[in-house]
């Protein structure tokens, strides 16, 4: 027998289910074979926020400004609107273009500045 949802055979004990093994526990909320590819892109992307601004391909020169200004994580660096950066000493357009170049490289990008709509 074959799982509805995914093609696989299905396991002894999950026949009633019309699921194999693996899209039954992630139908549940568990990861599995079937569902696998979101947790291990959440797990990566975690990964990346908390690893050094220095593993991204920018120059010497951008991530010590970033070092001094106290933004040593991507994950601090994504936490950055484009005019946050552009106010950090020695940081102008080249180095802003350089950074949001180097995070869409690994699908990441500054935060967004919040528009305050008056009323």
């Amino acid at each position: 027998m074959l799982c509805k949802k995914c093609g696989r055979t299905i396991e002894p004990g999950f026949e009633s289910t019309g699921r194999c093994m693996d899209c039954w526990a992630a139908d549940q909320g568990h990861a599995g074979a079937y569902d696998e590819d979101a947790p291990a892109e959440k797990e990566e992307e975690e990964n990346i926020l908390e690893s050094f601004i220095s593993d991204l391909r920018i120059g010497t020169r951008t991530t010590n400004c970033l070092y001094s200004h106290g933004i040593m994580l991507v994950g601090e660096l994504m936490a950055q609107t484009e005019q946050d950066i552009l106010r950090i000493k020695n940081l102008k357009d080249k180095s802003l273009q350089e950074i949001k170049t180097a995070l869409a490289a690994v699908g990441l990008k500054l935060r967004e500045r919040k528009k305050i709509i008056m009323g």
